[in-house]
């Protein structure tokens, strides 16, 4: 049985991050970030010669998620202990890293249609 195309623009995967304007965690929608968006944009729409050229397809669709200011948070034990380990950790290797066959499997049935709205709509930016 062939699994359902899927919509680009409709895709969800939600993430917690630190909102610092509130000063509490909230929950965003990976597939609402315009580089991830683009991303995946562009790797649908590429042919398997250019895909071959790259080395992971995880890293081009959601290597923005890494290190990146407004997707990293401080992870810590909740000990009131001052020489607690304190890490500081991104959304990559809070969800991508661990979630990488669902989100590939998601990315790998987008529509070719979906792709070519989103690598349209957001290249006039």
């Amino acid at each position: 049985m062939e699994k359902k195309r899927l919509d680009l623009e409709k895709l969800w995967f939600g993430v917690y991050i630190w909102d610092c304007n509130t000063d509490k965690p909230k929950c965003i929608n990976l597939f609402g970030s315009i580089r991830v968006l683009y991303s995946v944009a562009c790797w649908v729409l590429m042919n398997d010669k250019q895909r071959r050229r790259i080395n992971s397809q995880l890293g081009f669709c959601f290597g923005d998620t890494r290190a990146r200011v407004e997707y990293e948070m401080l992870v810590s034990d909740l000990s009131d202990n001052p020489n607690r380990n304190i890490e500081k950790m991104d959304v990559w290797t809070l969800y991508v890293a661990p979630n990488e066959g669902l989100l590939l499997d998601m990315v790998n049935h987008v529509t070719k249609a979906s792709a070519r709205r989103v690598k349209k709509k957001y290249a006039r930016r």
